[in-house]
């Protein structure tokens, strides 16, 4: 006598069950198991920073470095403003904005709105407005800043913010970042033309040649914005891990 005929029969009899209820014995279950194995890997997070810049790229640098053109690091952010992650597009409405520089809304731009100065209130001084944000950073590496920008008036060639990084305790005069866009009144998302943070390297009207890469700590990282020519939009800025065999393209698109 088989001792296991009567588990046999049931095992048959669940699996017609579960057929009639629209689930297969074998191909639901093989099934199953991919949808596990799917959630798993999407739970494993992104790729995680390179530790050594990549071949090629340019590194981002203040004119007054701080040791190896570092940023970052820092334990917590300021008053009011929300720590985001990596691989976030902060939006105006994520940012601490202070005025003259203001948030406008626009159908064209992507997500709807943008911060920028109001015409007449340019300077070349770091004291026009101020959009402050911070990222945490999950593992001291280098990165590449993604944003969405636009230069709203291209006769005039106004195509510039300042930038200053890390600092929590800021004087105007620490924004010494010079952060070129590109002069003309499309919108550059992700690309190397004005879709990510690059700054003047060599001369006050460089035009825009390509994303610098960054190299951040381990910790919060205070990012501050500041209005320098009237009409340079930005609608997003977001933090990603730099490609380690080449910062370009943005792998993502």
């Amino acid at each position: 006598m088989d001792r296991f005929g009567g588990l046999r029969v049931t095992l048959v009899s669940l699996c017609v069950a579960l057929l009639l209820g629209a689930t297969g014995c074998g191909a639901g279950a093989a099934g199953n198991a991919a949808s596990s194995k799917t959630g798993a890997g999407s739970s494993s997070g992104a790729a995680a920073a390179p530790t050594t810049l990549p071949a090629g790229a340019t590194l981002g640098c203040d004119e007054t470095p701080q040791p190896a053109c570092t940023y970052g690091g820092a334990t917590a952010a300021p008053n009011g403003v929300k720590v985001e992650q990596i691989n976030t597009q902060i939006t105006p409405g994520m940012m601490q904005v202070q005025s003259p520089l203001a948030v406008v809304s626009d159908k064209s731009a992507p997500g709807g709105e943008y911060i920028a100065l109001p015409q007449g209130t340019g300077s070349t001084s770091a004291t026009n407005g101020l959009a402050t944000m911070a990222v945490n950073i999950p593992q001291t590496g280098y990165y590449i800043m993604w944003a969405a920008t636009q230069s709203g008036d291209t006769t005039t060639g106004t195509d510039s913010f300042f930038l200053g990084l890390g600092l929590n305790n800021l004087p105007t005069a620490d924004l010494d970042h010079t952060w070129s866009i590109m002069p003309d009144n499309n919108w550059h998302v992700h690309d190397s033309t004005g879709g990510c943070v690059q700054l003047v390297h060599s001369g006050p009207n460089d035009a825009p040649s390509g994303c610098d890469t960054w190299h951040f700590q381990k910790g919060i990282l205070v990012i501050y914005i500041a209005g320098r020519e009237t009409n340079s939009h930005l609608a997003w800025l977001e933090i990603s891990p730099a490609n380690p065999k080449n910062p370009l393209p943005d792998t993502r698109q």
